[in-house]
């Protein structure tokens, strides 16, 4: 993510960092360090915790997420879905000695 800041330099953006959408003008980075102008503050965010952005009139299948060590390069569509409804799949558990009471 961060070698593909540039990208978005001049763009309004939604930036993710401490757990907190940050919207604003991306005006800039460093190596340490990105540079908001909201609309009415500057935010500076350290880009260790800045951990996805996209643009901000753009969905989120385009946000760019900072990769996490031990993460798969790339799943497929078909596993990601495998996995998401694995995760929340629901299971009915009954009772049957209660069925007297």
């Amino acid at each position: 993510m961060k070698d593909n800041l540039h990208r978005y330099f001049g763009q309004w953006v939604e930036v993710r960092a401490f757990g907190i959408v940050y919207s604003g003008l991306l005006v800039g980075a460093d190596e340490d360090t990105l540079y908001l102008k909201c609309q009415t503050t500057w935010v500076t965010l350290p880009l260790e915790n800045v951990s996805s952005l996209k643009p901000r009139e753009r969905p989120e299948s385009e946000r760019a997420f900072k990769k996490v060590d031990g993460e798969p390069v790339e799943w497929s569509e078909d596993e990601r879905d495998k996995k998401r409804e694995a995760a929340f799949k629901l299971q009915v558990v009954t009772n049957d000695d209660d069925e007297g009471n």
